[in-house]
């Protein structure tokens, strides 16, 4: 959105793929490249070939070079699906929250992760502390967040 002539511009053109589908989280880098999360499994093919995206994943997408690959795998870290992502600390950690509540195994203990609360996953130590706590706001839901700007 540009403010000062009241245009909403696409902000990410996906061309040299087919259709992503459901994203359902998205963060637009510093170098313009987009880091993203789909809500269901989707195959796609890009400038390098064919992906089968999964939901919970992070991907980056490199318009560029019209290119998706796996950025973050945050089903490994059993996350589940997130529906808000935003890249801190030049790359080495990420805000998110998730679709659904639901507790996971970090390094400090078990946490019970709530979709009304952002969180921050350190990438190097695997730690998960709270960012925000919606809970307490009295939020439903965290659908989107921005919680510093990209390093990346």
């Amino acid at each position: 959105y540009q403010r000062a002539s009241g245009v909403i511009e696409n902000a990410v053109n996906w061309s040299g793929t087919t259709p992503i589908g459901d994203v359902v989280a998205l963060d637009v880098r510093a170098d313009g490249s987009v880091a993203f999360a789909l809500a269901e499994t989707r195959g796609v093919h890009d400038a390098t070939g064919y992906h089968v995206l999964l939901p919970g994943n992070v991907y980056f997408y490199d318009p560029a070079r019209q290119s998706i690959a796996l950025g973050i795998d945050l089903r490994a870290r059993g996350l589940g699906e997130v529906d808000a992502i935003d890249l801190l600390d030049g790359g080495r950690a990420i805000a998110f929250s998730v679709a659904v509540d639901r507790a996971i195994q970090s390094p400090g203990g078990v946490i019970l992760l709530r979709q009304q609360s952002a969180y921050r996953l350190d990438l190097e130590t695997g730690a998960v502390t709270i960012e925000l706590d919606g809970l307490v706001m009295g939020l439903g839901s965290l659908d989107a967040l921005d919680l510093g700007p990209a390093a990346i």
